[in-house]
């Protein structure tokens, strides 16, 4: 029961946080911070949780929050993987990469030269295990694969959302 309730609390979070224009780093999860004199026009950072949690199959239950991710220009994303799991197997690594324009199918990061992100079994035992991309520099629809490896599985779990950005 405390496992769903937090499972529902942290999507609502995820969901709500990922409507601000800016994070607030009180957790000091990444070097980017906000500048009290900034702009209106300044960088937004978005947050997406890819939230795993229990359910009947070995997939489980992997959900990112919010799919599409819809961003302008210059905005980041603040990659979020909680795991709420209360049993099942070892997460080795989530990746978020393989970003290709949904127009041309040709691999295409729109982020610059970011080559993907990934949390491997370390960093993802802290419930917050979380990264920042560089600014978004391309317009466009975007596919993505998150591929998640669970211990003990030989084929690894892909799905692949999409990142829209517009001008």
């Amino acid at each position: 029961m405390k496992r769903t309730l937090l499972t529902l609390l942290v999507v609502i979070a995820a969901v709500a946080s990922a409507s601000q224009s800016r994070l607030i780093n009180s957790h000091n999860w990444a070097n980017a911070k906000a500048s009290p004199a900034s702009s209106a026009s300044a960088n937004k950072i978005k947050t997406v949780a890819i939230v795993i949690s229990d359910g009947p199959t070995i997939v489980k239950q992997i959900v990112p929050i919010p799919d599409p991710v819809k961003l302008t220009l210059k905005d980041k994303i603040h990659w979020v993987v909680i795991d709420t799991r209360e049993a099942g197997p070892a997460i080795e690594s989530v990746s978020v990469d393989t970003l290709v324009n949904k127009q041309t199918n040709i691999l295409d990061n729109p982020f610059g030269n970011d080559s993907g992100l990934t949390f491997d079994s370390i960093n993802l035992r802290d419930l917050d295990a979380s990264k920042i991309t560089s600014e978004a520099v391309k317009t466009g629809t975007f596919k993505y694969n998150i591929t998640i490896k669970f211990a003990g599985q030989n084929e690894p779990v892909v799905l692949d959302p999409e990142i829209s950005i517009g001008g």
